[in-house]
């Protein structure tokens, strides 16, 4: 006999604490859709809401690809975010560069910054603390 199961997709993307460094870290990879954006934006956002204050956010874009214009969308929003102090951005090859570059442009979002490095984005996330605590 021959039998056949559904396999689930997985997730295309980590977010998680990282107690030594005090962020949360956003890893992504592959093409988003706006149901995958939608489930790493809730779980980014479960994180941020069990942490006092505000919190502090390095996206690695290093393996990401296409976002779809839902996505983008959904992305935009997480910008607007109160409860993110600053989102660093690392690991962007030139097209996903311009298109957060648009989405923080297009959010209003002052609080977001682009990175060659992991170490750059640390420096600029820890910096001013005084800012990300209220």
């Amino acid at each position: 006999t021959f039998s056949c199961r559904l396999l689930q997709r997985p997730e295309e993307f980590q977010v998680w604490w990282d107690e030594t460094e005090g962020i949360i870290r956003n890893r992504s990879w592959g093409d988003f859709e706006e149901a995958d954006a939608r489930r790493q934006m809730a779980k980014l956002l479960e994180i941020a809401q069990s942490r006092p204050g505000k919190v502090l956010v390095l996206n690695d874009l290093t393996e990401a690809g296409k976002a779809s214009s839902g996505a983008r969308r959904v992305y935009a929003e997480l910008l607007k975010s109160d409860k993110i102090a600053k989102h660093a951005f690392v690991g962007m090859r030139t097209l996903t560069k311009v298109v957060v570059s648009f989405l923080v442009r297009a959010s209003g979002a002052k609080n977001a910054s682009f990175f060659a490095s992991e170490k750059e984005a640390l420096n600029w996330l820890k910096e001013d603390p005084f800012f990300w605590t209220k």
